[in-house]
């Protein structure tokens, strides 16, 4: 679970044991240093066990029966400089705003690819980046969301 980069290490929040390995090997074959917990208080403490190491997260929207969203500002509490993308196959304006509102940097639907996650941490691409798939919505979906 490490590798020589020790300028980034992400924090993979998601209840799907199975995606957050998936993932962390992805990001690790990049040399990126990542730590996996899968329910927001696992989160809370790992960063009170391992300290502030982390420089990005990436949080679960829904995870069973907590929220992600109310996970933000508690990693924003340990440190306010992390960078926070929330994924989520739930996407909905109202949640994209609410997540921006609380802290994340990002917002991204599911699947996201590693490619499509790290540009969300890129600051230079957080205010051009769309926040909803560029892949058009169907009928049914756009009754839902409107």
């Amino acid at each position: 679970m490490t590798s020589p980069n020790t300028q980034q290490h992400f924090l993979l929040v998601d209840d799907d044991e199975v995606f957050c390995s998936i993932l962390s090997r992805a990001l690790e074959r990049r040399e990126i240093t990542t730590s996996t917990a899968n329910s927001p208080q696992q989160a809370i403490e790992l960063i009170q066990q391992l300290g502030n190491i982390f420089s990005h997260a990436v949080i679960d929207l829904n995870m069973g029966k907590e929220s992600g969203l109310a996970l933000i500002p508690q990693l924003l509490n340990f440190d306010a400089q992390l960078k926070i993308v929330v994924l989520t196959g739930y996407s909905s304006i109202a949640t994209t705003v609410e997540a921006i509102k609380r802290g994340a940097s990002n917002y991204l639907c599911k699947p996201a690819s590693v490619d499509e996650i790290l540009a969300a941490f890129n600051e230079n691409n957080i205010n051009e980046q769309k926040l909803v798939s560029s892949k058009p919505l169907s009928v049914d979906r756009l009754e839902w969301e409107y």
